[in-house]
């Protein structure tokens, strides 16, 4: 299958035993912004709030505040898949290196205290399997993903079943009569170590 390429680019050529193959060395032109994928733009495209370069690089560095609108999808109100919008486009965070450390970031950004559980798999279901982040490392006192390490915006190799979802911790608590599980239900003080699994996490069990 033949291939135009840009006159203007190099290209690579290299032998191999079973023949040759080309790959396209990007050398962007004076007018051009280089993006960290390799991509080539043209310089009035960076900065102008559109996903050019398809990884963020040209949006990064513009001299305005960061933003990072999050929300919950799938579950209920203080649960479900993690999902992101940055500059103007939704997508989900990949589960890889996905912890408590994490989970309890995206929590606080949501206003809770902190998150009781930080589940991997896709438990709330792949939402667009738009991957924005993965190996997301926060330490946990971070007040937004976008101050934790990971790694490069769209970079990953994560599938469908590879969602982040967390469970946050309700403030408001269970009432005197009352049992707080592990997972934020209330249930009664008479269900407590009575053989059954009543909270759904077994945490009315184990104390």
């Amino acid at each position: 299958q033949c291939k135009l390429f840009d006159t203007t680019k190099s290209l690579n050529i290299l032998s191999l035993s079973s023949g040759s193959f080309y790959t396209l060395i990007q050398n962007c032109s004076a007018t051009d912004f280089q993006c960290d994928n390799g991509r080539c733009i043209p310089k009035e495209k960076k900065c102008d709030g559109r996903d050019d370069c398809n990884d963020f690089s040209d949006e990064q560095h513009c001299g305005i505040p960061e933003k990072l609108e999050i929300r919950l999808a799938d579950g209920e109100e203080h649960s479900g898949r993690v999902e992101i919008k940055y500059l103007n486009e939704w997508g989900v965070v990949c589960d890889d290196k996905w912890d408590i450390n994490d989970a309890n970031v995206v929590c606080r950004m949501l206003g809770y205290r902190s998150a009781i559980k930080a589940i991997p798999f896709s438990y709330f279901g792949p939402g667009n399997a738009n991957f924005l982040l993965t190996n997301v490392e926060c330490i946990g006192n971070e007040t937004s993903l976008l101050e934790c390490p990971k790694r490069p915006w769209r970079q990953h190799n994560c599938k469908r079943h590879e969602t982040a979802s967390v469970i946050c911790k309700l403030d408001k608590g269970c009432a005197p009569n009352q049992f707080e599980c592990d997972n934020s239900q209330c249930r009664s003080i008479d269900q407590v170590c009575d053989t059954v699994d009543n909270c759904g996490d077994n945490s009315d069990e184990k104390y």
